[in-house]
């Protein structure tokens, strides 16, 4: 499953993996897919990594996740 606020940019996801769930809201892709996913890639602005992958980890799934993790202590 992939998140992606733009559609445009999943076309040739789409062609390449046809059966592939596309959610343009990350928090609905953990909704609805928590169970059939082991581990979550955030590759996202950086102020958004903390928030995605805090969630991804409390679901129990690894996460793979770019530089910076988080901005400050309270992340």
């Amino acid at each position: 499953a992939v998140a992606e606020v733009d559609l445009r940019r999943t076309e040739e996801l789409k062609k390449n993996f046809p059966s592939t769930r596309i959610y343009q809201d990350w928090r609905e892709l953990l909704d609805k897919e928590h169970k059939h996913i082991d581990s979550v890639n955030v590759s996202t602005p950086d102020h958004m990594h903390a928030p995605i992958a805090l969630s991804a980890m409390q679901l129990g799934k690894h996460c793979y996740c770019q530089k910076p993790l988080a901005h400050d202590i309270y992340e």
